[in-house]
């Protein structure tokens, strides 16, 4: 394989890696305005006279979807296989 061969291996998976990125932080930021609009208005109770207790924490363990995840190993494997290939 020839220097030009893996440059542009190199351009392919960075292009992969920066796709699998911005996939990431679109899901990240829609997480976070639905955790914004959660948090302003709070689900109502009666056992709590009208609010759930600890509604729109900020210590809440953030919880992602499966398309998430799958995206997080897909971005894993690419950035090895950009090490490899740059190497």
């Amino acid at each position: 394989m020839n220097i030009k061969d893996h440059t542009d291996r190199c351009n392919v998976l960075k292009q992969r890696i920066d796709t699998a990125r911005n996939f990431l932080e679109q899901k990240q930021n829609a997480r976070k305005q639905r955790n914004l609009a959660a948090s302003m208005s709070p689900d109502v109770n009666t056992r709590t006279e009208g609010f759930i207790e600890g509604a729109g924490d900020a210590g809440e363990d953030e919880v992602i979807d499966e398309a998430e995840l799958n995206k997080l190993k897909e971005l894993k494997d690419l950035k090895k296989e950009y090490r490899d290939a740059f190497n």
